[in-house]
This record gives C-alpha cells, sequence and structure tokens, in this order.
C-alpha cells in the first residue's frame, strides 16, 4: 500500500500515528519511519487539518518536531 494511502476516513497512516495514540515513543517512531519512507505531512483529514496541526491540538510537541523538522 502506498504510504500516503487515505483510507475510509480519509485519514492516512500518518494522521492514524497521530489521532489514534498517545504520541509516545511509539508513535514518534511511527512517525519518523513513515516520514522517512516519504509520507506526506501535508495531506488534510476530513476536518481540514495536516498531521502537524493535529499534533499541535493533541500536545504531541515531539511529533510535531519530528514533522516540522523535514
Amino acid at each position: 500500500m502506498p504510504v500516503n494511502h487515505v483510507n475510509n476516513l480519509g485519514w492516512t497512516a500518518m494522521q492514524e500515528a497521530i489521532l489514534l495514540n498517545s504520541g509516545g515513543r511509539r508513535q514518534q517512531d511511527v512517525v519518523r519511519q513513515l516520514l522517512d519512507a516519504g509520507a506526506d505531512p501535508g495531506i488534510r483529514d476530513p476536518q481540514g487539518r495536516t498531521a502537524l496541526e493535529n499534533a499541535e491540538r493533541l500536545g504531541f510537541g515531539e511529533i510535531a518536531a519530528l514533522i516540522r523538522a523535514r
């Protein structure tokens, strides 16, 4: 499956890694791996938010920093 595939909920794997988790080390690692594989953090969810916007909204500073660094 392509790394930027959008599922039936309108989320990419990166959005799921952020929205369905606690923002901890494991999720940070998943986001890092997705970015390394070429995932696009600019793809918006059905609410119009990017992965960075969701990470910031949920208080996941480490994930937000990973995305900003790309």
